[in-house]
C-alpha cells in the first residue's frame, strides 16, 4: 500500500513538472515569435515583429509587458523614431495605426497617441481605448 501511494505521488510530481515545463516552453516560443532579433535604434530595442492581431490599448500594454525584461509599448516619440527608421528595419510594418504608451492628457484609458505607419501622421486619439484595436510593436530601453 505504501509503495502504491509513493508511486502515485511520483506520477503526480512528474506530471506537474512536464506541465510546467511545457507552459514555460510555450511562453518562450510566444515571446521569441514577437521579439525575434531586436533592432537597436537610438537608446531602444525594437521587437522584430508586430503582435499578430490588432489589440485594444489595455491588451496591447499587457501583451508587451508580458514579454518580460522591460518590454513595453513605445512612447509617442519612440514610435515616431521607429516610423522614421522603418525602412532600415528588415521586418515589415503594417499600414495603419500603432499604439503608444503616451496619454493624450486626462485619465489613463481616456486616450493615447497613435501613429499611422502608412503616412507617418501622429494622431491624438481621445476616444475609448477599450474598443479600438491597433497594431502593436514592443520596445525596451537599452542600458540603464
Amino acid at each position: 500500500m505504501k509503495i502504491c501511494r509513493n508511486y502515485s505521488v511520483w506520477l503526480i510530481l512528474i506530471g506537474f513538472f512536464l506541465l510546467l515545463n511545457s507552459k514555460l516552453y510555450s511562453q518562450n516560443q510566444t515571446k521569441s515569435r514577437f521579439i525575434g532579433i531586436p533592432i537597436k535604434i537610438g537608446n531602444i530595442e525594437v521587437a522584430e515583429f508586430d503582435f499578430e492581431d490588432q489589440l485594444n490599448w489595455f491588451d496591447a500594454k499587457l501583451a508587451c509587458e508580458g514579454l518580460g525584461k522591460g518590454w513595453r509599448l513605445p512612447t509617442k516619440n519612440e514610435l515616431d523614431l521607429i516610423y522614421r527608421n522603418k525602412d532600415n528595419i528588415k521586418s515589415e510594418f503594417k499600414n495603419g495605426f500603432y499604439w503608444s504608451i503616451t496619454p493624450t492628457g486626462g485619465d489613463i484609458g481616456s486616450g493615447h497617441w497613435l501613429q499611422d505607419f502608412k503616412n507617418g501622421e501622429l494622431f491624438n486619439y481621445k476616444y475609448s481605448v477599450w474598443h479600438t484595436e491597433c497594431n502593436v510593436r514592443a520596445v525596451r530601453k537599452i542600458g540603464k
